[in-house]
C-alpha cells in the first residue's frame, strides 16, 4: 500500500502539472525550464532495512527504485523527480516511544546524534524546488546513521 499510494499521488500529481501549468516559451538561451517538482518520501529503511522490516523496507525499496524511471517519463513535460530518504526524525510515533527506547535507537546517529526536526525535513524539500540539477535520484537525511540489527 505504502508504493502504491505514492506511484498513484506522484502520477495524479503529474497529470495535473501537465494539464494546468503552462509549457514555457523556448528562450534563445535557456533550453529547460522546470514546470514542476515531486518530492517523494522513502525511508533509510529502503537502503538498509533492518530485520522484521521486509515488507517496510521492500516498499520504500520501491520509492526509490521508481524515482528514476519515473523521472526519465516525465523530463519530456518539465517535470523533475526527486526521493528523500529519512532516518531518525522526531515523529509523533518516535515521540511516544519511552525515553530508553529512544536512547537505544540514536545509538546508531553519528551526528548529529539527535532525531532530525521538521524544519530539516522541510529545508531539504525546499533544496530540491530551488536546485534543478536536483532530479531522478534520492537524498539521505539522516547524519551519517547507519541502521543496524536490533
Amino acid at each position: 500500500l505504502k508504493l502504491v499510494g505514492t506511484f498513484n499521488v506522484s502520477r495524479l500529481t503529474a497529470a495535473r502539472i501537465v494539464r494546468d501549468v503552462p509549457k514555457p516559451i523556448a528562450q534563445p538561451d535557456v533550453n529547460t525550464k522546470d514546470r514542476g517538482v515531486i518530492v517523494n518520501t522513502a525511508s533509510a529503511a529502503a537502503l538498509e532495512g533492518q530485520a522484521g522490516q521486509a515488507s517496510y523496507a521492500g516498499s520504500k525499496g520501491g520509492v526509490v527504485g521508481m524515482t528514476l524511471p519515473m523521472a526519465r517519463d516525465l523530463a519530456w513535460y518539465g517535470i523533475r523527480v526527486m526521493t528523500l530518504c529519512p532516518a531518525l526524525f522526531g515523529t509523533p510515533m518516535m515521540e511516544n516511544l519511552p525515553e530508553r527506547a529512544k536512547a537505544k535507537i540514536l545509538r546508531s546517529s553519528e551526528f548529529p546524534a539527535r532525531f532530525g526536526h521538521p524544519q530539516e525535513f522541510a529545508s531539504a524539500v525546499v533544496s530540491i524546488i530551488e536546485n534543478s540539477m536536483l532530479n531522478g535520484s534520492y537524498i539521505r537525511l539522516d547524519g551519517a546513521t547507519r541502521l543496524g540489527k536490533l
